[in-house]
């Protein structure tokens, strides 16, 4: 761990440190000085007492030649071995040498007042400044105390500011040295993909795989490598593009070093292969740089379709259409929205697609595309209002873009669909034969048109319901196998091939068919979870097999698969009619006119159907079952 705790105690000094220090300074500087003072005061006390001694005091003889006799009277006169001679009168005797001496000693302190009171002052002058020393020094260590305790905060706040610091510093060489590592890490799985990115190239294609080899990833630069991507092939364009992103995320280069043009034929090469995901990343890195572009929001809006991001695409189909007149983006537009009523179920949508259809037109009469998304538009409006009009009229529709271009086979396969339903509207075979005619016309021009190849095989199956022939049925599962060959994803394929499969075992009674329905409608689901049709058809088969089986299980799986059909689609009639099938079976009377009542409110063809399904057979004569499916004339009468 970098931690530099060692600096805090290099800058941590105390405050006990400092005044000792002070103290000690001060005591130094005073007494040098108060004993150079003390041997001034006391000399000049001493010159002082001289002067006055030679003036005014006499001088002391020496005790042993002071008395000499054992009478000395007042008058007489000593003379001593001094050069000074000294005259006193004595009023008493003093006959021994002690009273002598003590009178002596007595006269000396008398004659000696002055040098006392000389070293008496010096000691209280020592004293009084010695008091002032002490005060003093006292004083200035209270002033070291506080500057040394202020000295100690700042330095403490200054050290612990640079131990933040350097820690700070440390914390973020620490994050520095783990992205470092980090990168290593990346720099070695990107070289590694690298080399696996090459192995690939050299087994499709050893010339290019082998160059690639040779200059090695650090020697190779954009520009040389991108004159790599081939121009016709998308699926070797993107092997080699993918190369290029790998290369410069381990060189650290920004995508903008990639020349423009490349990120719009990068997104075509992605769209051709289907990957619509990254052709909206590229299509949307070209129009970032060229907002203002035609071919970017067009191909961006294009992308975005395919993913079924619907909405989101009209801003870019409204701008390519709208500043460019582009009566193309008209077109898919108008399909947009179309696409956007079949996830919303808003007929709104449905108007709109209309209008842009018709602008489309107004731009280029000669555009096919257009002519064929109104068909489809109108198509729609069928399925949502139940209009016959609108049939005849999206026919018209189908045959004008065929009319401008025989090789459109999307027309073909929708007025083959237009036909098919016709058909079921007015119960006329002609419509199923014609409507087989444009499948197969759709398929010859595009033998990949997997749509086209599921509407077929649903126009057979429709067939077999009329003729009972089972070649039909036979003949629609191929069909949708074929289609799911084109395309796996294809969930539409997958409910319709389990539908058949239902009919084959009404028509042979072979229970294997409802077992490999049962399969087609799961993978049905897993490939599009909102798909009612595969729910409720699913739920049909389940109810298929408790009619073989006597299985109650199935009746309550059946009602499972039922009420998903209707969560999803609220609208869907027969599901709920099949659920009050299985509740009549259930002997539960409340349901049964419950879910039948929503399914007559739905479609009220439902009446007559529930008057003569077997299944409602121990309800035929229930008031309450009478009452509510008896026919519309008679209910206006009653």
């Amino acid at each position: 761990m970098c931690e530099l705790n060692f600096i805090y105690w290099v800058y941590k000094p105390t405050g006990e440190d400092i005044i000792d220090k002070s103290i000690y300074k001060y005591w130094e500087y005073i007494m040098k000085r108060l004993l150079i003072l003390s041997i001034i005061v006391f000399g000049l006390m001493i010159l002082i007492g001289s002067l006055s001694a030679q003036t005014d005091t006499p001088v002391i003889p020496k005790y042993d030649t002071i008395y000499k006799t054992d009478t000395l009277l007042k008058t007489d006169t000593v003379k001593t071995t001094d050069t000074v001679t000294v005259t006193d009168t004595v009023e008493t005797s003093i006959t021994n040498n002690s009273e002598r001496y003590i009178k002596s000693a007595f006269e000396l302190m008398e004659s000696n007042k002055v040098w006392i009171n000389i070293v008496l002052t010096a000691v209280g002058i020592f004293v009084a400044m010695f008091s002032v020393a002490l005060a003093y020094i006292t004083y200035q260590s209270g002033l070291a105390r506080r500057e040394a305790r202020e000295e100690t905060e700042n330095v403490r706040a200054i050290s612990e500011e640079l131990v933040n610091k350097i820690n700070k510093e440390c914390e973020e060489i620490k994050r520095l040295k783990g992205i470092a590592v980090e990168d290593i890490k990346d720099a070695a799985k990107a070289k590694e993909l690298w080399n696996g990115f090459v192995k690939n190239i050299k087994e499709t294609d050893e010339e290019t795989g082998e160059k690639l080899e040779q200059k090695g990833i650090e020697k190779s630069n954009i520009e040389e490598i991108i004159k790599l991507i081939p121009e016709e092939d998308a699926e070797k364009a993107i092997l080699e593009y993918e190369k290029i992103l790998i290369w410069m995320e381990i060189e650290k280069r920004p995508i903008d070093d990639i020349p423009i043009d490349v990120h719009m034929t990068m997104g075509d090469n992605y769209l051709n292969v289907e990957n619509y995901q990254r052709a909206e990343k590229e299509y949307g890195i070209y129009r970032d740089k060229k907002p203002e572009d035609d071919e970017a929001n067009f191909r961006l809006a294009l992308s975005l379709v395919h993913q079924k991001k619907y909405e989101e695409s009209l801003a870019y189909w409204k701008f390519s259409a709208t500043e460019y007149e582009n009566g193309y983006a008209y077109s898919n537009w108008g399909l947009a929205l179309s696409d956007l009523f079949t996830a919303t179920d808003e007929d709104k949508y449905l108007h709109e697609a209309i209008e842009k259809c018709k602008k489309a037109i107004e731009i280029n009469d000669k555009n096919d595309s257009a002519y064929s998304n109104w068909g489809l538009a109108l198509y729609h409006l069928f399925t949502a209002t139940d209009g016959d009009k609108y049939l005849h009229e999206a026919i018209e529709k189908y045959k004008k873009a065929t009319e401008i271009n025989n090789k459109n086979d999307n027309a073909y396969s929708n007025w083959g669909t237009a036909l098919s339903d016709l058909f079921t509207a007015t119960d006329e075979d002609k419509y199923l034969h014609e409507a087989l005619e444009k499948f197969e016309k759709a398929t010859d021009i595009n033998d990949k048109n997997d749509s086209a190849y599921t509407n077929w095989g649903v126009a057979l199956d429709k067939l077999f319901t009329v003729t009972g022939e089972e070649e039909y049925l036979h003949e629609s599962i191929k069909k949708f196998e074929k289609a799911i060959e084109i395309n796996d994803k294809n969930d539409s394929a997958y409910s319709n091939w389990g539908v058949a499969l239902g009919k084959l075992f009404t028509a042979t009674n072979e229970d294997k068919y409802l077992h490999e329905s049962i399969k087609k409608f799961e993978k049905a689901i897993e490939i599009n979870d909102k798909n009612d049709s595969a729910y409720s058809n699913w739920g049909l088969a389940l109810y298929h097999l408790f009619t073989a089986t006597d299985g109650d299980k199935y009746l309550h799986e059946a009602i499972e698969k039922y009420k998903k059909a209707t969560e999803i689609n609220p609208k869907l009639d027969k599901a709920f009619i099949y659920l009050a099938c299985v509740y009549s079976r259930l002997e539960d009377k409340e349901n049964m006119l419950a879910h039948l009542k929503q399914a007559i409110e739905l479609e009220p063809n439902n009446k007559s159907i529930a008057r003569e399904d077997e299944d409602f057979k121990a309800y035929w004569a229930d008031e309450d079952f009478i009452e509510l499916t008896k026919p519309d004339e008679e209910s206006k009468d009653s």
